[in-house]
């Protein structure tokens, strides 16, 4: 919900010129001409239509329902109740099936079509925190086999150091080895290694599916693939269009770190330098398996998952939403998605026999690494924690007063976030059921018109990722700012990934830098939120205030020689 009072500000920017630089900037990512790579879209129908299994690329199969049992009467009502439970899900994931065979079938239509095309471009808009979104479905902020789909259509020369950079995409992209968080020279060397099986999936995709199909981004690594074999065909003289990704190692630990110039934490997310790249997420892999190891001796669950294994990717996501205020409940939500419903899906499908963490679908187990997860993120990460806290003071002081939190990022876009009651109505209605052939009571609620009142709750709970949110949107903004002031005019931009042709790709990684270095230095986040909304309190000599958070000794100006903070 976008209030009026946002729009006004909105308006408001557009007459007094201080919205521009985000408009500058957002024209400049819808300006970039694109084109699809016609091999990789082969690949991805090559895959569709053979019923390929490869990571996390949709299935077109439907799961059969088992036939009824004779003696089901007879059964225990635990029995019973499994059973009916397991049609439940069989019955959902059909139907998820049935949408990804709708999905997929359309995203194929559209990339027949863009084929016909020499280039085009994707128009992009902005939502409420001043991120930048393609308005287009089928883009590149779409999953992994959509994504590798695009290049630019302006390709450019490939040098000595765009070359280098080709590799790296090809060494990230397969990250076999885990070679993505090792030192560039390693990535490097591995790609000189395995230059054979890199060119042969180049030129035979189908004949080398069985090494490129376990690359941990199959479709990027086949692109990367094919830009590196061309060089090496072409010589001098040859062009490449592959957009290189230069992923922030952690984005809203950055910011964090960034705001109260916490070098501790600074130092786990990269901004730091250092001779290795460091992994925030393996740290706290490594203390929630020495707390498993410790307690696996008197608790089942313990035991349970040290057998199953906890690595870095498992406790990614809650590690990356704890700078969004996620908590233990939203942790476990995570885990459930994640992994548990991978593996109900997998003996649905019955390439496993049971469910490695029970009848309940690990819904005991997510709530139980849940907690050890919290445990381990908030040891491993000090300085964010008093962040958050400051920003959800403020949020819950004007709610009190039924006001909404806002403020202006430093490219200039006014931000006010607008959690707002509305009317409701719940209907009790019968619907058919096409699977079941019967109907099915549930219930509906309509929403009506928004209520003048905040929603404490969700204000509260909202304001810290839409205020890192809006300071990573910032800094993308700003980024491509700079880099046109450099002549770079090709964007693939997703939050804090940037991309460019890989002839600029190392302008691009300077610019990175020195524009995050640009919004933190001379300015407070936390003293900006405090002069944005303090005049909105009706009586300040009432109000207490919560105090900025204390600031560390991160130097800034080292960020330009870190090499692993955006790669």
């Amino acid at each position: 919900y976008v209030s009026n009072d946002h729009i006004r500000a909105v308006n408001e920017g557009f007459e007094n010129g201080t919205i521009q630089p985000c408009i500058d900037a957002l024209n400049a990512v819808q300006r970039t001409p694109l084109k699809l790579n016609e091999t990789v879209v082969d690949a991805v129908r090559w895959c569709w239509l053979n019923d390929k299994t490869l990571g996390k690329f949709p299935v077109r199969a439907s799961i059969k329902t088992p036939p009824k049992i004779e003696n089901f009467d007879e059964l225990t009502q635990e029995e019973k109740k499994g059973i009916r439970l397991r049609n439940k899900d069989i019955i959902i994931k059909n139907r998820q099936i049935d949408g990804q065979i709708s999905v997929m079938s359309q995203d194929l239509k559209v990339a027949e079509e863009l084929l016909d095309y020499d280039h085009f471009y994707l128009p992009h808009n902005m939502d409420h925190r001043g991120r930048i979104y393609p308005v287009p479905h089928f883009s590149h902020h779409r999953d992994e086999h959509i994504k590798a789909m695009f290049q630019f259509k302006n390709e450019k020369v490939v040098d000595e150091k765009a070359f280098y950079w080709i590799a790296i995409q090809v060494a990230n992209t397969g990250d076999f080895e885990g070679m993505s968080k090792k030192p560039m020279i390693n990535r490097i060397n591995w790609v000189k290694d395995n230059a054979t099986q890199i060119i042969e999936v180049a030129l035979d995709f189908k004949a080398s599916f069985d090494f490129w199909s376990k690359a941990d981004k199959p479709f990027s690594f086949l692109a990367a693939c094919l830009a590196y074999t061309k060089y090496l065909t072409e010589g001098v003289g040859s062009t490449s269009g592959l957009p290189i990704s230069l992923d922030g190692s952690n984005s809203g630990i950055q910011h964090y770190s960034g705001a109260s110039l916490q070098e501790k934490d600074g130092a786990l997310v990269n901004l730091v330098p250092n001779s290795e790249p460091q992994d925030i997420y393996q740290e706290v892999a490594n203390l929630v398996l020495k707390s498993l190891k410790e307690k696996s001796k008197d608790e089942e669950l313990a035991k349970k998952w040290l057998g199953f294994g906890v690595s870095r990717k498992l406790v990614k996501r809650n590690v990356m939403t704890f700078g969004y205020s996620a908590e233990v409940y939203g942790f476990k939500l995570q885990i459930l998605e994640d992994t548990m419903k991978s593996l109900t899906d997998n003996v649905l499908e019955g390439r496993l026999k049971k469910h490695p963490f029970g009848s309940d679908n690990g819904y005991e187990a997510s709530s139980y690494l849940a907690k050890e997860n919290w445990k381990a993120v908030n040891e491993v990460i000090t300085g964010a924690s008093e962040g958050m806290k400051f920003f959800k003071s403020i949020a819950k002081l004007l709610a009190h007063e039924n006001k909404h939190a806002q403020w202006v990022t430093p490219v200039g876009f006014p931000v006010i976030q607008a959690y707002t009651k509305f009317t409701t109505k719940k209907l009790k209605v019968y619907l058919y059921d096409r699977v079941l052939h019967k109907n099915v009571r549930s219930q509906i609620t309509l929403v009506g018109e928004p209520i003048k009142m905040v929603e404490k709750a969700k204000s509260v709970s909202a304001i810290s990722p839409n205020v890192i949110h809006s300071m990573d949107a910032s800094h993308l903004l700003i980024t491509v700012l700079n880099a046109l002031q450099v002549k770079i005019k090709d964007f693939f931009l997703i939050h804090d990934s940037f991309a460019t042709t890989p002839h600029d790709t190392q302008k691009l990684y300077d610019i990175i830098r020195t524009s995050f270095i640009e919004i933190y230095s001379d300015f407070c986040l936390y003293q900006m939120m405090l002069d944005h909304n303090k005049d909105q309190f009706s009586d300040l000599s009432k109000i207490d205030l919560p105090h900025i958070p204390s600031k560390g000794n991160l130097e800034l100006n080292d960020i330009k020689n870190s090499r692993y903070c955006f790669c």
